[in-house]
């Protein structure tokens, strides 16, 4: 094998330039260069954290609360919701499952008191209606 005088690189006999810098590579072998080894930085890889999965944060269920239910209860669950992302990403997981926990209680504490709300309506409205 022949390398070539100008970069180093190996070149097959028989070729008269090199295919890398374009010299021309004379006839007979000549020696490899002598390369000074160099040191590349390595970086250590430090294993990953793994995350925990992101809990749902119920916003959804809190719109739809707001919308048909008990208003100031939605409110404070979309706020709640809202804050479930934010903590995730910022890496309080605790927080995010307690922001999220917090916000489906709201939602369910609001579409209980709609619920006691349209059954009260409803017997109110029955028991009106049998007197006439």
């Amino acid at each position: 094998m022949a390398f070539c005088r100008n970069c180093g690189n190996q070149v097959n006999e028989g070729v008269k330039f090199c295919p890398k810098c374009g010299q021309p590579v004379e006839a007979q072998p000549v020696q490899q260069p002598s390369v000074q080894p160099q040191y590349v930085s390595q970086t250590v890889q430090q294993p990953q954290e793994r995350k925990p999965i992101k809990p749902d944060s119920g916003m959804l269920m809190a719109i739809l609360s707001t919308i048909f239910c008990c208003l100031p209860t939605g409110i404070v669950a979309i706020i709640k919701a809202n804050k479930v992302d934010k903590l995730y990403y910022s890496g309080d997981y605790r927080g995010a499952e307690d922001a999220a926990s917090s916000a489906r209680t709201w939602t369910y504490i609001g579409v209980g008191i709609a619920a006691i709300s349209y059954l009260i309506y409803f017997i109110f409205i029955g028991l009106s209606g049998i007197s006439l």
